[in-house]
């Protein structure tokens, strides 16, 4: 069986092709595998029909979006030889969600160990499949027009899809369609129309949080549903959402994250595409409306249940639900069993009060902790790893965590120089004024590409957009700080400030920022470093910052000498810049 990877770089929010070819690499060793990656839209189509042609047994794993799905689907449909799947890293990746364990797509071991089965396909005017969704009308011109937008500074996926919204509006929302399905004729102006394998198409869990999980957990063992469907709303009607909070995109996403490995568990976005405030009422009358023999349970907090009488048509929530109230201490059970004894005598209401889930944290408590780089233990891994990347709710990384993503990226015999260089750091931010936490940051940071190899180093600079000079395309300790300034960037959403510090901490450059100088000093200097002079340069540092730059700097030229070396430019710039700040400063103490 041949494994064939065709990795779409344009899907997605960023370029993920380093990280895919990572992942399979390590997940195929021994396997016959190859991988490709797309250049223009189409390229997945023909290199999938060229794989299927071959006649001997293939698999091809999509590496994309919906979008990079639907080409791989168009290449490889009528060939027998061919199955295709998904590994999904785009946007929506709303296919996955069809199934009953999407997160068994994200593992790449479970797909190549997965069996095969037929899936219905959806053929549009006898050419091209639709795997998903065949969609035609208002919806499907905001879906083409996205692209358009996304590609205009400054504009981010939300609101390209805002926009392409807006200018489809004012076009007009209705046209004319003659639309056949399977002997079913359509002749008449439509808004939209729309052919679907799957049900998704396009509480705030702000962020969802563990909280959130053993609750669901606890209704799960109560109850025994058949489905539990978590819902995040788009606009809260009882509170403001807080300032700064994500779009109702992104916390779907998180939503989805949090719930991925939960066994019988739905995530819906049913009320992010409604306007206005979502209200539960109109979410139960939309169920209901599709589900109408199902028995609905609602599942609410104490604060939400105290004041149950002030929401939205309520009277008619307590005659379609039973509610599920959950305190979230013991100390909050007996005013969940008063409140809910008092819905029962007065509204005759059928209400269910558990005990205390074990996890008492809420979303405002985890917000408040985040941006103190506290919170971990309250988010699953991949929420809060996503957080951290985004730097949602003005969050940076726990150091312990920050440490444990990026040891495993280093050779184990550089763990102990990027710890030593951490510590110093710290030190010399706290003796010179800038932020210990950011400093500890770059330091755990600054080496994370280091082990790369040549091939690999050009292989990122590519990927990001860098641009190198001879000097540094010949020497790989040039180059790890530069993909290693943009790795951190992409993976945990670095500020500029401590990107900038791990982009100089090899060269240098003139006229350095405070941290920048700090981290250059602290690689330097770090506890396990043992050469001539690294005394006299440790006590520099700690005296006088320009001074141990310009001793650091004529060593590190010198020791390039010694080795035949050519010294960057910036090196030496940065050199002649603070030998003429100790030449200033001489002339002004005379």
């Amino acid at each position: 069986m041949r494994h064939v990877f065709l990795i779409n770089p344009a899907a997605g929010k960023y370029d993920r092709t380093g990280e895919f070819t990572q992942t399979i690499r390590a997940a195929c060793e021994g396997l016959d595998y190859e991988i490709l990656v797309s250049r223009a839209p189409g390229d997945c189509t023909h290199i999938a029909q060229a794989a299927a042609s071959s006649g001997e047994p293939v698999r091809l794993y999509a590496c994309g979006g919906d979008g990079t799905l639907n080409e791989v689907v168009n290449g490889a449909a009528g060939h027998a030889n061919a199955a295709v799947t998904h590994f999904p890293g785009g946007s929506g990746n709303d296919f996955i969600k069809i199934f009953s364990d999407p997160a068994a797509f994200r593992s790449l071991p479970r797909l190549l160990d997965a069996e095969e089965a037929t899936f219905d396909l959806i053929r549009c005017n006898g050419q091209n499949y639709a795997v998903n969704i065949c969609s035609m009308g208002f919806d499907a011109r905001i879906g083409t027009e996205i692209g358009r937008y996304k590609r205009l500074p400054l504009v981010s996926g939300t609101g390209a899809y805002l926009l392409s919204t807006g200018v489809n509006f004012i076009r007009g929302i209705h046209e004319h369609y003659v639309v056949d399905v399977d002997g079913q004729h359509f002749d008449g102006n439509q808004t939209l129309m729309c052919i679907a394998n799957g049900r998704y198409y396009g509480g705030s869990f702000n962020p969802p949080h563990l909280g959130h999980t053993a609750a669901l957990r606890a209704v799960r063992a109560a109850i025994r549903p058949d489905l539990l469907l978590v819902i995040p709303d788009r606009i809260p009607p009882h509170k403001e959402l807080t300032a700064g909070s994500p779009e109702p995109a992104e916390r779907l996403l998180m939503t989805m994250m949090a719930f991925a490995d939960e066994p019988g568990v739905e995530v819906s976005d049913m009320e992010l595409h409604r306007s206005g405030k979502s209200y539960t009422a109109d979410t139960v009358r939309e169920l209901s409306a599709c589900n109408p023999d199902a028995e609905l349970y609602l599942v609410i907090g104490t604060d939400m249940l105290t004041t149950f009488e002030q929401w939205h048509d309520f009277r008619y929530l307590l005659a379609q639900v039973t509610l599920v109230a959950l305190a979230r201490t013991g100390d909050e059970h007996a005013e969940v069993e008063r409140f809910s004894a008092y819905l029962r005598g007065t509204y005759d209401a059928r209400v269910i009060a558990l005990p205390a889930a074990p996890v008492p944290v809420t979303s405002t408590a985890v917000r408040a902790l985040l941006p103190r780089r506290r919170g971990s233990e309250y988010l699953a891994p991949n929420v809060y790893a996503h957080i951290i990347q985004q730097r949602l709710y003005g969050a940076k990384p726990d150091l312990n965590w920050l440490r444990e993503q990026a040891y495993p990226m280093l050779k184990p015999r550089r763990i102990s120089h990027v710890w030593g260089c951490e510590h110093e750091a710290r030190h010399l931010a706290e003796r010179w004024g800038c932020d210990p936490d950011a400093a500890a940051e770059a330091g755990i940071l600054h080496d994370c590409t280091k082990k790369l190899e040549l091939s690999d180093q050009l292989l990122l600079s590519d990927k990001y957009g860098i641009i190198n000079d001879t000097v540094e395309t010949a020497n790989t300790k040039l180059l790890h700080a530069k993909t290693g300034a943009a790795v951190a960037r992409d993976r945990f959403g670095v500020p500029l400030e401590i990107e900038n510090a791990i982009r100089w901490h090899t060269t240098g450059k003139p006229d350095m920022t405070t941290l920048e100088k700090v981290l250059y000093m602290a690689d330097y200097i770090e506890p396990s470093r043992d050469f001539d002079g690294v005394d006299e340069l440790r006590r520099l540092a700690y005296t006088d910052l320009d001074a141990a730059m310009v001793l650091g700097l004529k060593m590190s030229l010198e020791d390039l000498k010694a080795g035949g070396i050519t010294p960057h430019e910036n090196t030496v710039q940065a050199l002649n810049w603070y030998q003429g700040r100790e030449k200033e400063y001489e002339k002004t103490t005379e």
